[in-house]
């Protein structure tokens, strides 16, 4: 006779890595057992724990299978190799069983009411993810600040695809939307599988861009029902950004730069991808220019502040900046020309034209901090703003007047919220021009 095999509705998949002894993370404390009691006191109970260990020197694997002597539905696997904590989600998504699924990490908690919330929700409607609001919890187990506080980070289906997209790539904030509720084929089928560079950073916020531009059958619950350890958190397993004190902070600001760029090169070859229309094609790839612009920016504003930079470079960084705010300038100013929804041709022939002039200056500039990687030069500062003015002469940009011909572009449209976001990096990059100016 055959036995019908009945799998858990919710696999739980949490991967694992010297968590009993790696103090660096648990900032001194084992808290992967408060963790997994936050799990197995859920109301919800259909549901599998299924722990992957990476491969731990210490006593963590150990403790996990005795663990697993005590509930059933705990599942314990050692790794045939070490991975980045990204790829043993991957690897454990494709061993899950249920129809849905929850990334949990081993020293976040759960309210015992999150599962039995979300799945609720989940069957008030057809999601692809459901996922709550939050706290952040101390290494004290206090409840602190709230991880949501506003509508412009809450991604939702009460948003068109396009607008969460553009919303998020600005913000990449990957949590709590990374742990929430997802239909396991539509996690298989966004999360992805190796890392885009040899740095594992925003990995995450590549999942979920892409997660995005596939889906907006998203439902965010305004509950604070997961509980994120807000602590000390360094690269772990990561060697290649601990640096030592010969690299100077020039090579150190390149290869941010260089794995920004590789990041915003692999979102634009997932819009390109993506099921958007021309006009939100054209969109989404100008916020994801933008995007980068301003993390550049940022990334400058912290380099600028360390010792060892000399005086020649901090004005080829202002320079550059200046460079980077025309840039901006332009690619908001074609956006708010062009984002009008009537589909004339005239219109037609602007968004073509928008999509081109974005896709030139972000493959130009993404392709030349990729080939700069292979023979890194001691001017790449003084190449990059000669890259960068090349664009501002093939769209005869001053870098004087654009930033506020921008600002006074900007008006209503049916895109408010993507263009108000665009709105407020300009400003807040203009300002930061001023800060770095006054220096």
């Amino acid at each position: 006779m055959n036995v019908e095999i009945v799998s858990p509705r919710i696999s739980l998949i949490m991967p694992v890595f010297n968590s009993m002894t790696d103090f660096e993370r648990g900032n001194g404390s084992f808290l992967l057992p408060h963790a997994i009691a936050s799990i197995l006191e859920q109301t919800f109970t259909d549901f599998e724990l299924i722990i992957l260990d990476n491969v731990s020197d210490d006593a963590t694997f150990d403790f996990c299978v005795e663990l697993a002597k005590t509930d059933t539905r705990i599942r314990v696997l050692k790794d045939s190799q070490r991975r980045s904590p990204e790829e043993s989600i991957f690897k454990l998504i494709q061993l899950a069983n249920g129809q849905f699924s929850v990334i949990a990490n081993d020293d976040d908690k759960w309210d015992r009411n999150f599962l039995s919330t979300l799945i609720r929700y989940q069957d008030l409607g057809d999601y692809d993810l459901v996922y709550s609001n939050g706290k952040y919890l101390s290494m004290e187990d206090k409840l602190e600040g709230t991880l949501t506080e506003d509508d412009s980070s809450i991604y939702s289906f009460g948003f068109s695809k396009l607008s969460n997209f553009c919303r998020y790539i600005h913000k990449r904030n990957p949590f709590p939307i990374s742990f929430g509720l997802f239909k396991t084929e539509a996690l298989r089928a966004s999360y992805p599988e190796i890392r885009f560079h040899k740095y594992r950073a925003n990995m995450d916020n590549l999942f979920i861009s892409q997660f995005l531009l596939s889906t907006n059958k998203i439902r965010f619950v305004d509950e604070d029902l997961f509980f994120y350890r807000s602590k000390s958190r360094s690269h772990l397993h990561n060697l290649e950004f601990k640096h030592d004190s010969k690299v100077t902070p020039k090579f150190e600001l390149f290869e941010l730069l260089e794995h920004h760029s590789q990041f915003c090169k692999v979102v634009s070859e997932n819009i390109q991808k993506s099921r958007l229309s021309k006009l939100e094609t054209a969109t989404a790839d100008t916020a994801n220019l933008n995007a980068f612009i301003n993390y550049v920016l940022r990334m400058f504003n912290w380099q600028l502040q360390k010792p060892g930079l000399s005086a020649a470079d901090f004005r080829v960084i202002v320079r550059i900046v200046k460079m980077l705010q025309a840039l901006l300038s332009k690619t908001l100013i074609k956006a708010e020309c062009d984002l009008d929804f009537e589909f004339d041709l005239k219109n037609q022939l602007k968004i073509d034209q928008l999509e081109r002039d974005v896709r030139v200056i972000s493959r130009d500039i993404f392709d030349y901090l990729e080939a700069c990687l292979e023979e890194f030069s001691i001017n790449f500062l003084d190449e990059f703003e000669s890259q960068l003015q090349s664009h501002l002469d093939r769209f005869n940009i001053t870098t004087e007047t654009s930033h506020f011909y921008a600002l006074n572009q900007i008006k209503g449209n049916p895109v408010d919220l993507f263009l108000l976001g665009l709105k407020r990096v300009l400003d807040n990059s203009f300002l930061y021009y001023k800060y770095v100016k006054s220096r």
